[in-house]
């Protein structure tokens, strides 16, 4: 439900979002100011299949850019940026060797001392397995 007007200030969505996934309440947001996922997406430079998955859960690439989440939504800032109501356990991807962006070559895998890990997310349908990385390099 959204807010009432009141002389001209921003409407926002009033409710709890404590109880909320995190996609529930870009979901919420979104239908309070009657925006289409399509909508949503080319006002954050991605496809309606992203703001769908955005909304189901299985992409949280949209948390680099909450606040600008919010700003389109029309939510204050930060709004999107509170704790999520269920923890985050990142993992580690080992980067294992590196690949040219912008032309074709072969990957380079490199000697274990050379390697090391990054922190992640975790990616849903991925538990269990060990994933590894390739650092890309751009082009000059």
């Amino acid at each position: 439900i959204a807010s009432p007007e009141l002389s001209g200030a921003r409407r926002y969505l009033m409710c709890d979002p404590r109880g909320m996934s995190d996609g529930d309440r870009i979901n919420a947001a979104r239908k309070a100011i009657g925006m289409s996922q399509a909508e949503l997406g080319a006002a954050m430079g991605v496809t309606q299949s992203v703001v769908s998955d955005w909304e189901n859960g299985r992409l949280l690439s949209w948390q680099g850019n909450a606040d600008r989440l919010a700003s389109v939504l029309k939510q204050p800032k930060g709004y999107f940026s509170q704790a999520s109501s269920s923890p985050v356990h990142i993992r580690g991807i080992e980067v294992v060797g590196e690949v040219q962006g912008g032309s074709f070559q072969l990957a380079l895998e490199w000697p274990e001392e050379r390697r090391f890990t990054v922190p992640v997310a975790p990616l849903p349908g991925y538990e269990g397995i060990t994933l590894r990385a390739l650092q890309v390099l751009s082009a000059a």
